[in-house]
């Protein structure tokens, strides 16, 4: 964390608001310097405010409210190096009535130029700060604000008092009474779990694997015995099951014995139904005779009932068609001469009717045509005005071309835009040589900042003397130290005379530049040009869109011109065919004095035609009678004639069926009366033949399962007397079996039991053991950890830990003259440069002692910031530095600057002049009577 910019308002002795941009410090070493009281140590505190709300000074924000205020505020930007992420703080604190405090807290983030709000609140803001600077307030104090006050005897303090600094810096309590207090719980939860399992254990009855194997023994020959009985109960159960078969056979054979007899009892049914099935087969084909035959008697009846209704039908027929042709001949006589008359009166009044109806046409045509010219009349009318004025349309646009032609025709003038474009391109050229002796003024300037850089640090390393140590000392190589600064001040006076050359080069060039255009700026000039060429392409632009409407307002004009032309077409066409209405109009009018009540004569014509409907209809009536009576006529008598034939016919067939029937059954000796019996009972046919069938195969089957089931018999005789004995001896086999199985069945869980309460022995003795050695290494910590002997172990890790961090500080500070050595808890110092003798600190002057103490002090900085991850790049260092002579002062000041190589932005808060002047990076505090403390930046060029 690096703060960028810190603005207190109403802190301790800040009574207005002060703002320090530490971003305008050019270097990472900076002085905050002003009298005692000033409000240097504020600064610190106002940091620490901002973050966390506190400082180490204060209990509550009452204590630095300065008292002329009732409100105070804090405001710091500061930037996270590894993230680059710039953030923002601003707390505010309100005093109240009862003497407490309000506060207020917002946290930002910079986005682009601009920073937006991440939280607000205390207690978030908290949290999301703590997260971001990864370290709490404690550690920030001592990372920050170094309590030097301690450190200042760290080298001569003893043992044990720097033990408890060390514990209490990096909260190494936790490896103290917490730890043994943890490690006590856990021998005691281990002791407790051990007491568990040992009472487990010995509730387990013991068992050993003889036992065991006795019972493994005792089951297979259980099971040996119980597979011998089940061999002898399948071969008995198959004797019992082979009696029962032979007493099913007998069985059996009893019941087709019994079936056979039935049968016998039944013989004479079945001989009188098989001579009913020999009368139904020879009646079943003269079913279709006897079926003719009625159809022959029926057909006979029915031709004869038919031919009495034809012959009565055309009897009527008859009558009525005589009637019918007497009334025709005499309508017949009238007809012709009535028709004829009128239809000569129906045709002179439909000529009369017809004329009317085309004059009346004529009319409604003429008022159409007259609408229709006053029709073309308006359109013609309102094209000529478009046509107007897309001519005006068409003047103005042409004014406006010429115009901007005109403009165009000035900007391309000989003395206008062209000449000043040709002078462009030179200037431009020019331009190109002008950067370039302005880049090349810039490649200058760095090269002369560089050689200056170099050049002070040559001048520093001979002014601290670094030149003159034991290795380097000798009269050459000083000297070339200072042929080489005599070399680089003058590559420095050459680069420096070269650049107001260019400079002076530049310069003439912008002259001429401005001579050529009439004296007027570059800035003028390139914005003229610029101005001319924008509105050139703007005019041409708009000739292009203009030129554009003007072909359209043309093409528009055409179409209205062959518009106007198709109109006159129409409205002579239209004249022409009204001048033809017209004549034809006064011609009906010349011929309308022959025509006389033409109302009467539709009137007439309509009873006319009526007449004549009623006399066409009348006579297709009387026709349509007598046709249709005379078809009736002769299709009736048609019909009797063929109906008289049929009869005949019909008669003779069912007579010849008759005899043929007859002879058939005489030809078989059987009574023709019984045909119509018979044939009643041919539905019974078939299952008749079916019933008989079924019973003869029924008797086969009986017949051959008699011979089978003797033969079987015969074959295989058994006793049956025995079977009651081989079921006993089954019954007692199966008894063993299952009281063998059941004594097997108990061996088993037994052994099951058994084996698992051996596994659960052997498993909870694996356990034990585990369990007896965690609790033997929980004894041996709580040994180790008695008394305060692991806490001063880790203590000393630390220390071990710091003092190599301590060393490459040192080495920087003090040219790697000395390095500390910690041993049996005491700092020592190795002189390296006095052969690597090894001494107490003690013998260590002021200012060496104070280098190795800030060295420690910076050193377990670090430790505390690295155990916090936290990401801090800088410090203050408010240290005493009254008490250093002059001498001391310069060695201080000479070895912080030279930390900076490790990227820290160090802070000193001083009073003394000698740090004052040596500092090049000061934050000046005074104080006004008005406005409290005060702050400006003074940086040493």
């Amino acid at each position: 964390m690096i703060p960028l910019k810190l603005t207190i308002d109403g802190i301790n002795s800040f009574k207005t608001s002060q703002t320090i941009d530490f971003s305008a410090l050019n270097s990472g070493f900076f002085g905050i310097f002003g009298a005692t009281g000033s409000g240097k140590s504020t600064i610190l505190d106002a940091i620490t405010i901002a973050l966390y709300g506190r400082t180490p000074r204060s209990k509550t924000p009452n204590d630095f409210i300065n008292l002329t205020r009732q409100v105070a505020n804090v405001v710091l930007d500061f930037k996270i190096s590894s993230t680059n992420k710039v953030y923002r703080i601003n707390r505010c604190f309100k005093r109240k009535k009862d003497n407490k405090t309000e506060s207020e807290v917002t946290l930002f983030i910079k986005n682009g130029g601009e920073f937006n709000v991440v939280c607000e609140g205390v207690n978030e803001s908290d949290a999301k700060i703590k997260s971001i600077l990864k370290i709490g307030f404690e550690e920030f104090s001592k990372c920050i604000a170094l309590p030097q006050g301690q450190f200042a005897n760290f080298l001569q303090a003893t043992n044990s008092e720097r033990i408890s600094l060390v514990s209490n810096l990096f909260n190494i309590s936790k490896f103290g009474a917490k730890l043994t207090d943890n490690a006590k719980a856990f021998e005691r939860k281990v002791s407790e779990e051990l007491n568990l399992v040992l009472g487990e254990f010995n509730s387990i009855s013991a068992e050993n694997q003889e036992e065991i194997d006795q019972i493994t023994r005792d089951i297979n020959e259980d099971s040996a015995k119980i597979a011998e009985f089940k061999v002898k109960f399948d071969e008995i159960s198959q004797k019992i099951n082979n009696y029962a078969i032979y007493s099913s056979k007998l069985n059996e054979l009893n019941d087709v014995n019994l079936k056979l007899e039935a049968y016998k009892d039944i013989e004479s049914d079945i001989k009188e139904k098989e001579a009913l099935i020999a009368k139904l087969e020879f009646v079943k084909p003269l079913t279709e005779i006897k079926n003719q035959l009625d159809d022959a008697t029926f057909l006979e009846k029915k031709k004869s009932d038919e031919y009495s209704v034809i012959k009565s039908k055309f009897d009527e027929l008859t009558i009525e068609f005589d009637k019918i042709k007497s009334e025709l001949e005499r309508f017949s006589q009238d007809y012709s001469k009535k028709h004829e008359e009128l239809l000569s009166k129906k045709q002179k009044a439909l000529d009369l009717i017809a004329k009317e109806s085309e004059v009346e046409a004529d009319n409604k045509k003429q008022l159409e045509l007259n609408e229709a010219i006053k029709s073309i009349n308006y359109d013609k009318v309102l094209v000529e005005e478009e046509v107007n004025s897309l001519n005006n349309q068409l003047i103005q646009l042409q004014s406006a071309l010429d115009k901007n032609n005109l403009r165009l025709g000035e900007i391309s003038a000989p003395e206008g835009v062209a000449s000043q474009i040709k002078k462009a391109s030179e200037f431009e050229s020019q331009i190109e040589v002008l950067d370039d002796v302005i880049k090349q003024i810039s490649d200058l300037n760095f090269e002369l900042i560089a050689n200056k850089n170099k050049l002070e640090g040559d001048k520093q390393k001979l002014e601290n003397g670094e030149s003159f140590n034991e290795e380097n000392y000798n009269y050459g190589f000083v000297c070339g130290k200072c042929e080489q600064i005599e070399e680089d001040n003058n590559i420095i006076n050459e680069k420096t005379a070269k650049i107001y050359d260019l400079k002076a080069q530049r310069k003439q060039i912008i002259t001429n530049l401005e001579n050529k255009f009439g004296g007027q700026s570059l800035f003028f000039i390139k914005n003229a040009l610029n101005s001319n060429e924008e509105e050139a392409v703007k005019l041409k632009d708009e000739n292009v869109e203009i030129e554009k409407q003007i072909n359209k307002i043309n093409a528009e004009i055409l179409v209205n011109k062959s518009k106007l032309n198709e109109f006159e077409t129409k409205k002579k066409f239209y004249e022409d065919d009204l001048a033809s209405v017209k004549s034809s109009i006064e011609s009906f009018k010349a011929k309308k004095s022959e025509i006389t009540n033409i109302d009467n004569l539709s009137d007439a014509l309509d009873d006319l035609t009526n007449q004549i409907d009623f006399l066409n209809n009348k006579n297709e009536e009387i026709n349509k009678s007598y046709q249709n009576v005379f078809a009736n006529k002769t299709s009736s008598e048609a019909e009797l004639k063929a109906k008289i034939i049929d009869l005949k016919n019909q008669t003779v067939l069912r007579q010849t069926l008759t005899e043929k029937l007859q002879q058939a059954f005489s030809d078989k000796n059987i009574d023709f009366n019984e045909f119509d019996d018979l044939i009643d009972n041919l539905r019974f046919l078939e299952p008749l033949k079916a019933k008989i069938s079924d019973f003869k195969n029924e008797y086969s089957i009986l017949v051959a399962n008699k011979e089978r089931l003797t033969k079987e018999l015969s074959e295989n005789k058994i006793d049956v007397s025995e079977q009651s004995k081989l079921q006993n001896e089954k019954d007692d086999i199966e008894f063993n079996i299952k009281t063998l199985q059941i004594d097997l069945g108990a061996k088993t869980a037994k052994k099951q039991q058994k084996e698992q309460n051996l596994a659960k022995k052997h498993q909870l003795s694996a356990v034990i053991q585990e369990k007896q050695h965690v609790q033997e290494v929980a004894k041996t910590l709580l040994k180790l950890l008695h008394g305060k002997a692991f806490n001063e172990f880790i203590c000393l890790k630390y220390l071990n830990m710091v003092t190599i961090t301590a060393n490459e500080i040192c080495s920087v500070l003090l040219d790697g003259k000395y390095n500390l050595v910690f041993k049996d808890g005491e700092f020592l110092v190795c002189d390296n440069f006095n052969g690597g003798e090894i001494r107490s600190a003690s013998t260590l002057s002021g200012g060496e002692t104070f280098l190795i103490s800030l060295s420690l002090s910076l050193a377990i900085s670090e430790a505390i910031s690295v155990e916090a991850f936290s990401d801090m790049d800088f410090f203050f260092l408010d240290e005493g530095f009254g008490t250093l002579d002059q001498e001391l002062c310069e060695t201080v000041v000479a070895s912080l600057y030279k930390l900076q190589s490790k990227n820290l932005k160090i802070g000193v808060i001083s009073h003394v002049e000698l740090l004052k002047e040596r500092i090049k990076n000061k934050i000046i505090v005074s104080k006004d009577e008005a406005k409290g403390s005060v702050v400006r930046i003074d940086q040493d060029l």
